[in-house]
């Protein structure tokens, strides 16, 4: 079982950006299904929506900025 937290761990560190915005989009998620109200249930959701929508975008930048740097590397040689 230690063994298994000391990976874990690892794996975290490594990917801190997206752990983070993991645990948001599971607190937003908490605090719609914790709600009993159907306005703040709709707020909720589209929260989570919006929050989905900032971190594709995030990682299509990244992703864009990796392929740029890639290719400027590979003309240069």
């Amino acid at each position: 079982m230690d063994n298994i937290r000391k990976w874990v761990w690892k794996v975290s560190k490594e990917k801190e950006p997206f752990i983070k915005d993991i645990k948001v989009l599971d607190n937003i998620s908490n605090a719609y299904h914790s709600c009993v109200n159907e306005d703040m249930k709709r707020i909720w959701k589209n929260k989570w929506y919006e929050m989905n929508r900032i971190i594709a975008n995030q990682l299509k930048e990244e992703r864009r900025h990796e392929y740029e740097t890639k290719t400027s590397t590979s003309l240069s040689r």
